[in-house]
């Protein structure tokens, strides 16, 4: 199985978006977040509880398979 090229655009998008506006996203703000590019970076921006719940039913139009 693999992500469709435009699923992974899209989500990439959606987490810049919402990590965009989290503190450490701050000008003045130095973590590890912070990538090379001084762009917040990270596998995702929600609480573990919506990850468990987004696992559960998996949208698999964004997904080759077979």
């Amino acid at each position: 199985m693999a992500v469709e090229e435009e699923a992974r655009h899209s989500f990439v998008k959606s987490v810049s978006e919402e990590l965009s506006h989290m503190v450490c996203s701050l000008p003045n703000v130095t973590n590890w977040h912070k990538g090379a590019h001084n762009r917040v970076t990270a596998i995702s921006p929600k609480r573990m509880i919506d990850v468990g719940q987004d696992s559960k039913a998996p949208v698999l139009a964004g997904y080759v398979t077979g």
